[in-house]
């Protein structure tokens, strides 16, 4: 199931963003503003790779917690709260560890995967690897949750 979701959700997202970028540059282009792609491997191919996996990888997230919570209603609420919610509390409290651990919550993490303006390096690695992880502790916890529960 997470497979054929997270597969899904990578292909209409890749596929979706690309034809914004074309309508956008359709539109830049009638109004005059050329649209110069001096890399495109890091300004167009890489962020679109990132947005479809920031999108298949959520989704693997909200289906093991669907699976834990037995709820799809509750599964999405959390889902949201977690992406977009809890990094910005955390980010705007005054001590310095709410900060960092910002730094590592999937709604910061995710939103670092298209930005590959300054190439491949360890910090987007690290946070792909951080996304990697929610998805898979969160698939986990849904299958250990389902295999112990009753049909």
């Amino acid at each position: 199931m997470a497979t054929v979701t997270g597969t899904t959700l990578f292909i209409f997202s890749v596929v979706g963003f690309a034809l914004c970028f074309v309508a956008a540059a359709l539109i830049y282009s009638a109004f005059g503003a050329p649209v110069a792609l001096t890399d495109p491997l890091l300004q167009l191919i890489l962020p679109l790779l990132g947005i479809g996996l920031g999108a298949a990888l959520t989704s693997a997230f909200s289906l093991g917690v669907a699976a834990m919570l037995r709820s799809e209603t509750w599964a999405v609420s959390l889902t949201f709260v977690f992406l977009f919610l809890v990094p910005t509390l955390l980010a705007s409290l005054p001590w310095e560890w709410a900060a960092t651990a910002s730094e590592y919550v999937l709604g910061t993490t995710v939103q670092a995967l298209p930005v590959t303006a300054a190439g491949v390096t360890g910090d987007y690695l690290a946070d792909v690897l951080i996304t990697v992880g929610w998805a898979a502790a969160a698939l986990i916890g849904g299958a250990f949750v389902m295999g112990r529960r009753d049909a």
